[in-house]
């Protein structure tokens, strides 16, 4: 701490002097709380006179400063600003960001192909993110001509440096041959290498395939593991599925409370599907809810346009209108014959 106490000092001394390179190092000092006490205005402060002098970090952090609003209001119209300074000079990670600020609109007017070409430049000095994001532009043909074997060879330029997303793009397109060749083997690896490092999608997708049997051997236990992933970070197919899984006792021990239980999670957030599949246990006595519950869930599955739960209602309905007819029917029949009444005395 002395040494760092010792470098605030002698960086104090040099950036009054007018120093860049001190008046950046010490506005770092203050900024991570290092030798003196943490300030983030005091660092914004010496970040300006530096970047003011064309100091390239300098820049750049003050940048990120306005971005996140840390020492001074945030204002993405000055992030921006001094974004742009900095990526002129071509830094990598202020290209990407004020492509981001160009891709949705923030602190300049939105334009994807002004934002294409911040990627493409911190893209082409191997900036993992915008080469992504490059990817993604001509997928979608933002800012760019559509090309999607363009955007597999950006993807997979991002994803051999590990790049999560790009790995799930890459499988999606494998998966369904645009831009490549069409290899569900190659999607799986792809979905994995994304999976492993938590993306819920690719965790979806990767559990679909084993339950499939596509591009890998059947596997209903893993295909269970993955939507479980997936499931506890709130993708609603995933819990769809596993509850699916769960009712039919596939890769899982056969469980219907269980099953309801993950069809709920996904039917509260307004999947249709486990509406109509929860609503269809209820139904049949099963789960732990009542008969009732399972007409509502079907109720609300059928609003959604689900042709299945709209079936289940009418034959509900049916059975219903059905047990009350019976229920008449016995009402009206009479009651015992009493051998006592004169009526039916044979003798008369």
């Amino acid at each position: 701490m002395q040494d760092f106490e010792q470098a605030a000092t002698w960086y104090g001394k040099a950036a009054k002097r007018g120093d860049a390179d001190s008046q950046y190092w010490l506005g770092d000092l203050y900024y991570f709380g290092t030798g003196v006490l943490e300030d983030r205005a005091e660092a914004a402060a010496w970040y300006r006179v530096a970047a003011l002098q064309g100091h390239l970090m300098a820049q750049h952090d003050l940048g990120g400063l306005y971005h996140l609003g840390q020492g001074v209001a945030q204002d993405y119209t000055l992030a921006a600003r001094w974004y742009r300074k900095a990526a002129i000079q071509g830094h990598a990670e202020s290209q990407y960001w004020l492509g981001n600020f160009y891709r949705l609109g923030q602190g300049v007017s939105k334009n994807h192909a002004t934002a294409a070409r911040c990627y493409r430049k911190a893209a082409k000095q191997g900036h993992a993110e915008s080469q992504h994001r490059l990817g993604d532009c001509y997928l979608l043909g933002q800012g760019v001509s559509k090309n999607y074997a363009t955007a597999a060879r950006w993807y997979r330029k991002a994803a051999k440096q590990g790049s999560n997303e790009a790995w799930y793009r890459l499988g999606c397109l494998y998966y369904s041959g645009r831009g490549v060749s069409e290899d569900e083997f190659k999607a799986v690896v792809s979905f994995r290498k994304a999976a492993e490092q938590g993306h819920k999608e690719a965790q979806y997708w990767l559990g679909r395939l084993h339950e499939e049997g596509r591009g890998v051997k059947q596997d209903y236990a893993e295909a269970a593991r993955w939507y479980r992933e997936a499931a506890e970070g709130d993708h609603e197919e995933a819990k769809h599925s596993l509850g699916k899984l769960h009712e039919n006792g596939r890769g899982v021990k056969r469980d219907y409370a269980k099953a309801a239980r993950w069809y709920r999670k996904a039917a509260e957030h307004g999947h249709a599907e486990s509406q109509a599949s929860l609503g269809a246990l209820y139904l049949e006595g099963l789960g732990g809810g009542d008969y009732d519950e399972g007409v509502e869930w079907c109720r609300m599955a059928a609003k959604q346009g689900h042709i299945v739960a709209e079936h289940m209602l009418e034959f509900a309905a049916a059975s219903v209108a059905t047990l009350v007819a019976e229920e008449s029917d016995d009402s009206a029949s009479p009651g015992p014959i009493d051998p006592e009444d004169s009526e039916w005395d044979a003798s008369q």
